[in-house]
């Protein structure tokens, strides 16, 4: 009797493994077929793995976790110059002519310091224009900014169940500096498409209670923006993906 108890025992914990077995092997199957659009009017429109993206990872952004991608192929495709490894080399977008450059100093992009060439800025105050300087940096009042936006926007999601992934060069600051890359001049981020809805009932709460100004777009194509205040437009774009059917 005890022997057919065992045996009976043993069978059902054999058909509950397998059974999650197959369930996960099913899950994992469907997962990789499906794709999500990534929207962007810069870069072009891109079509990616559901699996490129999620299950999202955490990258570390100054004393911070950010959700990001589970892989890194956009930055591969993006940064990768001249079979240069965008680890150890960089590129100043804005830059006249382009070179790629060796990094040798990998501090994220400062929040504090006196060594500004500019008028610190405000919320007052128009942006400091620092990437028409040669061989620009960020100032740490617009870096400042910049970590005070994105820390904000992605605080405010989490607590309203809006899904975010840091991306492009927020991505890469993370990855490489631990934080704004030195030279960086805005954050870029990615929301479903569905959430489109979620953020523009937050719009009238963040210019109540903030002097942020949330600007949302009319285009899936275009991103919303979160802007420092009305005159100080340095800024966080907020993107757009969906999943295709």
């Amino acid at each position: 009797m005890k022997t057919r108890h065992t045996l009976f025992c043993m069978s059902l914990i054999l058909i509950i493994i397998f059974s999650a077995l197959y369930g996960v092997t099913k899950n994992e199957t469907f997962s990789s077929d499906k794709k999500i659009i990534l929207y962007n009017f810069l870069y072009g429109n891109k079509t990616v793995s559901y699996n490129e993206i999620f299950p999202l990872k955490k990258y570390k952004c100054y004393h911070k976790q950010l959700n990001g991608p589970n892989k890194l192929t956009t930055l591969d495709n993006l940064y990768t110059k001249e079979d240069k490894n965008y680890m150890l080399w960089g590129i100043r977008k804005y830059e006249q002519n382009r070179q790629l450059f060796k990094i040798t100093d990998f501090s994220p992009a400062p929040l504090t310091g006196e060594n500004n060439p500019y008028s610190l800025c405000t919320k007052d105050t128009k942006r400091c224009e620092f990437w028409k300087k040669k061989n620009y940096f960020t100032p740490s009042c617009c870096a400042k900014h910049l970590t005070e936006l994105l820390f904000y926007i992605t605080d405010l999601f989490d607590k309203n169940n809006i899904e975010y992934f840091i991306y492009y060069g927020t991505l890469l600051g993370c990855l490489r500096h631990k934080g704004l890359i030195p030279w960086d001049t805005d954050v870029d981020l990615y929301i479903n498409l569905n959430s489109m809805d979620k953020l523009k009932k937050l719009q009238n709460s963040i210019h109540q209670n903030t002097h942020y100004r949330l600007n949302i777009s009319g285009s899936k194509k275009q991103p919303s923006r979160l802007s420092y205040s009305k005159i100080n437009k340095i800024h966080v774009d907020i993107y757009y993906y969906a999943e295709m059917k």
